[in-house]
């Protein structure tokens, strides 16, 4: 049932490779580019550099030449075409000129400065890959406003060997040969680039003398390398680490859990994030502000786990977020019986993550984030009347996260089907029977165009409402049993996965 559902609907690759975190060392006295002292020595106890550190680019953390590793599904593929083979020659050949396709990444782990006073990050960001074709440079994404402070692998510094408006080659300091895995560190600073729409990284809440400051990324579709280096493609993820030292009243909620909070004693913390599953770069995130964090837990008949449920909101709406993000558990049970179980909590992994909302200015939009939603505050009246965003968001835990799409022509494959998991939840709550969701939708006449597979708008009514008028046919052609089972077969079967259509 599984093939026929993904014949009728998408073709899948599956990419997951988990990488592991590498032994940390301390700095050395090697003098690299930009006369920064860098650290290439592979032994000795490694410390964090301190804020004041990363604020001049003075140092990196240690380095290995080792990727860190994480845990691992274990029906999960590789990464990108090619792993595996004995010999380059082997590999089959990349069928795109995209020099980001050299390599695959195996983890990545962020450490962030944010300086809210000057809206700036400084951060360093190790990125653990495997070349899958001898590279003597590496092509990474990252806007033109970040300055670039350093760059060393475990063999030495590295140079920038040129950049435009959103992507920088560094060459690397030795050659890397097809199959062997490093471990990239580049330190940068500056102010993160325009991102989606109109968005801002930087915002208030509150009113007048109660007003504070929430730092908040979004980085859908391919603006990840506004604020971090990375490489900007949905078809290659990775598990990785986000640690990020601000002003002590800041709360931060990030992807995976919550793994240290250390308070530094200079009215600074540095807390520190950490998932196991295999992420798209645009699913990394940040949220910061005064947040009230409270902490509730969903009961999982499908795998038994108790998957704890973070929910981070601005101090004066907690009362009415209470009401608004409790439909969570039900929406969650429902899911779990449609779809199966949640997958960042797998049997087969072992490993619980949670999920979790975090309140930020954006209206009523919101962003499915892995493990953690950034939801618009204007979704939060205290009424229950969002209860069909709380089950959107959170189907794209399944559709979006888990199999993500292989491009952005490809979006339906996340909003069709979450829209559609939509109107399973307002049929469920008795609000809008599915029939008569799907008329509707079919009645819309939409300003943008396009097939649901190269929309003109991304975020338009043909990936929305037309995408979920596709799968409610497929679903009307397989008949409700083939379907659901074929549903599940394509989550369970193409877990961390990227989906084309």
């Amino acid at each position: 049932m599984g093939l026929l559902f993904s014949a009728v609907l998408v073709g899948v690759a599956a990419h997951s490779a988990l990488a592991a975190i590498p032994s940390p060392i301390a700095p050395g006295d090697e003098s690299g580019a930009n006369g920064l002292e860098l650290s290439c020595q592979r032994s000795a106890p490694w410390s964090l550099p301190t804020p004041e550190e990363l604020a001049f680019g003075v140092r990196l953390p240690g380095l290995s030449s080792q990727p860190p590793s994480y845990g691992a599904r274990s029906n999960a593929g590789s990464h990108q075409t090619g792993l595996g083979a004995d010999t380059f020659a082997d590999r089959p050949q990349p069928t795109t000129a995209d020099r980001r396709n050299d390599y695959d990444v195996l983890s990545y782990d962020l450490d962030i400065v944010v300086h809210p006073e000057t809206e700036t990050f400084v951060g360093t960001v190790g990125i653990g890959f495997e070349a899958l074709q001898p590279m003597t440079t590496m092509v990474l994404d990252l806007y033109d406003g970040m300055e670039v402070t350093a760059i060393v692998t475990g063999d030495g510094a590295g140079s920038i060997a040129g950049r435009d408006d959103e992507q920088i080659e560094v060459t690397l300091p030795t050659l890397v040969p097809f199959g062997a895995t490093d471990t990239l560190w580049i330190s940068y600073r500056g102010q993160p680039g325009p991102a989606f729409s109109t968005w801002d990284t930087w915002n208030y809440h509150g009113t007048g003398v109660d007003s504070f400051p929430i730092v908040q990324t979004i980085s859908v579709p391919t603006s990840s390398g506004h604020w971090w280096p990375c490489k900007d493609l949905t078809t290659d993820k990775a598990p990785g680490s986000i640690t990020v030292t601000a002003p002590s009243e800041y709360i931060l909620a990030s992807n995976g859990l919550q793994v240290s909070r250390v308070e530094n004693g200079d009215d600074t913390a540095t807390t520190k994030y950490r998932t196991q599953y295999p992420m798209s770069t645009y699913n990394f995130s940040i949220t910061l502000s005064n947040y009230v964090h409270w902490v509730e837990t969903y009961e999982s008949e499908a795998t038994g786990y108790s998957i704890p449920i973070h929910n981070f909101v601005y101090p004066e709406d907690e009362a009415d977020a209470r009401v608004d993000l409790a439909s969570v558990h039900e929406s969650m049970a429902l899911f779990e019986s449609l779809f199966g179980p949640y997958p960042f909590a797998d049997p087969d992994v072992g490993i619980v993550e949670k999920y979790g909302h975090a309140e930020i200015q954006w209206g009523t939009a919101a962003m499915e984030h892995q493990t953690m939603t950034s939801y618009g505050s204007g979704f939060i009246n205290g009424t229950g009347s969002y209860d069909w965003a709380v089950a959107h968001e959170l189907s794209h835990q399944w559709f979006g996260n888990c199999i993500s799409p292989a491009t952005f022509d490809d979006i339906w494959l996340n909003e069709g089907l979450a829209t559609y998991a939509e109107w399973l939840w307002l049929d469920h709550a008795g609000f809008t029977p599915l029939g008569v969701a799907a008329e509707r939708a079919l009645a819309v006449q939409p300003g943008d165009g396009g097939p649901v597979s190269r929309p003109d708008d991304l975020f338009g009514v043909v990936s929305y409402q037309g995408g979920a008028a596709v799968v409610h046919a497929i679903r009307r052609t397989l008949g409700d049993e083939a379907f659901f089972e074929g549903l599940r077969a394509w989550v369970s079967d193409h877990l961390d996965g990227a989906a084309t259509t």
